[in-house]
C-alpha cells in the first residue's frame, strides 16, 4: 500500500522549529534561557482577577462572535481610537485572533497567493517565512545592516526588492530580532513607496509598548494615505507579559478586516472567550499603564546590566531601541570559541554556521542559551538578481532576550561573569 502523501503546503513547512531545538538544548544542559522571547514574570494581579470573574460567569465560557467578544472589541476600539488619528471608529475595523501570529496568518491567507512577492526586512521573525511558504508566495528581503552601532537599511535595497509581482510589505517595529525602532523618516520612505507601488502593509506592532531612551514608536497607518492600505497587528500577550494566553488583534479599514473575518470563520471561528473577557477588563489606559510601565522599566534595566556584563567579557553589544531583544557580537572572541569547538567531540567537525556553533558552546560550556542570528535570515533566492549578489549573512551575531524576571537575569549575570577561556 502506498503511503498517504502530504500536501505541498505541509511539505513546504516540514522543518525543525528553532524554538524547540534550542529550548530542548537549554533544558538538557540546564542553561539559563535567554533564547525565547517569553517573559517569565508573574501574571499581573489585575489579569488574574478579571480572568477569575470571567470563568465564574457562565456566558463567558461559551463561544463568542468570530470577530471577537463584544467587550474586547469595544475595549480595543476605546484603547486605540485616540492613536489612529480618527480613522478607527468602529469595531468593524477590528478582528480578534489567537495571538498576533494568527492575525498575520489571516492577512497572508486573505491577500497573498501563489507567486505573489512579499517584502520583509532581514533579519526577520520566522513566522513571516512560514506564512509565505503556506500561501505559496515568495518572501523578498531588504537587509538591515549595522552602521554606527545601529540597524539601518538603504533606499536602494528597498527599491531593488520590488518587482511587478510585489503585493505586500511586512513591517515590524519595534523589530524582532534586532531591537530596531524604525524612524519617522524611514517610515515616510516606506509609505511613499507603498502608495506608489500600490502595496498592502502588514504592520506588526506587537512590541509597541517597549521602546527605550528617546526612541519613539510611530504607526505607519497614521502617515498620509496609509490607513486604507495598512493592517496593524497587536498582541495582548506581548503587552502584558502573558504570551501563553495567545490573544491578539488586527486593526484596519473595514473592507480589509472583513476579509480576515471570513478566514477566521473557516479556521478556528473564535478565540477563547474567558481570555478575551479578561483582557477586555485590563485594556484601558489606567490599568494597562500600571502594568506596562513597570515591565518597561524592568526590561530596560535588564538590557543595561546584560550589556555591561557581556561587554566586560569581550562581546560587542549593538544598540537596542525597543522590543524584548538585544544583539551581541562575538567577533573579538572567535579564536577562543574555536578552541572550545576543537575540544568538543560533537562540534569539532561541524559544518554549521559559526554563530550556531557558538550558541551550542554557550549552552554546553557556560549554560547560557541564546539564539544564532543567522536563523533569522533567508537565502539567495530571496533577492532579485539584477547583477547584484545577495548580501552576506552575519556570522558572529547572537540574539539575547531581556524580557525576564529579575531573578532570571541575576542568574544570567552570574553565568556570564563566570565565562572564562583557558
Amino acid at each position: 500500500m502506498s503511503p498517504i502523501k502530504p500536501t505541498s503546503k505541509a511539505k513546504a513547512v516540514d522543518m525543525d522549529s528553532m524554538w524547540i531545538v534550542y529550548k530542548e538544548l537549554a533544558e538538557k544542559y540546564k542553561a539559563c534561557l535567554l533564547a525565547s522571547g517569553t517573559p517569565d514574570v508573574s501574571v499581573p494581579n489585575e489579569l488574574k482577577k478579571f480572568l477569575e470573574a470571567a470563568v465564574n460567569n457562565p456566558s463567558s465560557n461559551w463561544y463568542t462572535a468570530a470577530r471577537g467578544s463584544p467587550n474586547l472589541l469595544n475595549a480595543v476600539l476605546k484603547y486605540y481610537a485616540p492613536v489612529f488619528n480618527g480613522n478607527l471608529q468602529s469595531t468593524s475595523q477590528i478582528q480578534i485572533s489567537i495571538g498576533a501570529y494568527q492575525a498575520i496568518y489571516y492577512i497572508f491567507q486573505s491577500f497573498v497567493e501563489k507567486d505573489d512577492e512579499v517584502l520583509c526586512f532581514e533579519p526577520f521573525f520566522d513566522c513571516y517565512k512560514m506564512n509565505a511558504l503556506i500561501s505559496h508566495s515568495k518572501l523578498m528581503l531588504i537587509q538591515l545592516r549595522v552602521k554606527e552601532n545601529k540597524w539601518e537599511f538603504n533606499k536602494e535595497d528597498l527599491c531593488r526588492a520590488i518587482s511587478p509581482k510585489t503585493k505586500m510589505i511586512v513591517l515590524n517595529t519595534p523589530h524582532n530580532p534586532t531591537g530596531k525602532v524604525f524612524t519617522r523618516e524611514e517610515l515616510e520612505l516606506i509609505a511613499e513607496i507603498s502608495k506608489e507601488k500600490n502595496l498592502l502593509v502588514l504592520s506588526d506592532d506587537v512590541y509597541e509598548d517597549y521602546t527605550y531612551d528617546s526612541n519613539e514608536h510611530y504607526r505607519i497607518a497614521n502617515f498620509p494615505g496609509m490607513w486604507e492600505r495598512t493592517i496593524t497587528v497587536g498582541s495582548a500577550g506581548k503587552k502584558f507579559g502573558v504570551t501563553g494566553w495567545r490573544l491578539g488583534w488586527a486593526i484596519g479599514p473595514t473592507e480589509l478586516i472583513r476579509r480576515l473575518n471570513h478566514i477566521c470563520i473557516c479556521d478556528n471561528f473564535s478565540a477563547p472567550t474567558p481570555l478575551q473577557e479578561a483582557i477586555s477588563g485590563t485594556l484601558n489606559r489606567d490599568i494597562s499603564d500600571s502594568i506596562i510601565s513597570p515591565y518597561r522599566t524592568l526590561y530596560y534595566n535588564n538590557y543595561k546590566v546584560l550589556t555591561e556584563a557581556f561587554t566586560k567579557k569581550g562581546f560587542r553589544v549593538i544598540q537596542t531601541q525597543g522590543s524584548y531583544f538585544m544583539v551581541i557580537d562575538f567577533v573579538d572572541l572567535v579564536p577562543q570559541f574555536m578552541k572550545l569547538r576543537d575540544e568538543d567531540e560533537e562540534l569539532k567537525e561541524s559544518k554549521e554556521n559559526l554563530d550556531v556553533i557558538v550558541c551550542k558552546l554557550l549552552v554546553k560550556v557556560f549554560h547560557i542559551a541564546c539564539l544564532p542570528l543567522s536563523l533569522f535570515y533567508g537565502d539567495s533566492s530571496c533577492y532579485h538578481g539584477n547583477n547584484n549578489p545577495p548580501p552576506d549573512i552575519p556570522k558572529t551575531l547572537l540574539r539575547v532576550t531581556f524580557s525576564k524576571a529579575e531573578t532570571t537575569v541575576n542568574s544570567a549575570l552570574q553565568l556570564i561573569n563566570d565565562i572564562k577561556f583557558m
